[in-house]
């Protein structure tokens, strides 16, 4: 995120951290399941134009974040993993059985 004047340049409006610290205020941050904050650096910038010799400052925020995948698998791949197993079952069992259609049926209903 970057902030920074259009209008004003350095000389009318000049732009710094709050208290002098170069990241961002992360004490309202609630940790997330999928989510993972790597870092969160700041940076000012003073710009200069050829046309200008005022210069503009602003100031960049970065967050990083990292995508914790094991989420993921337990939500969407360990279940399509046990029902395709499920499905493999059926044809094992004999076709006279009424565990097979039973099975059957718990399997449909719960890809659905």
């Amino acid at each position: 995120m970057k902030f920074g004047s259009w209008t004003n340049d350095g000389f009318r409006l000049d732009i710094n951290f709050y208290r002098n610290e170069s990241a961002v205020d992360t004490s309202d941050y609630v940790k997330s399941n999928e989510w993972a904050l790597v870092g969160h650096p700041a940076k000012k910038n003073t710009k200069y134009y050829s046309c200008c010799r005022e210069p503009y400052p602003d100031l960049t925020f970065t967050i990083k974040l990292k995508r914790i995948a094991v989420f993921y698998n337990y939500i969407l791949v360990l279940p399509c993993v046990l029902l395709s197993f499920l499905t493999l079952v059926i044809f094992w069992l004999p076709p006279e059985s009424p565990a097979k259609m039973m099975l059957g049926q718990f399997s449909h209903l719960s890809i659905d």
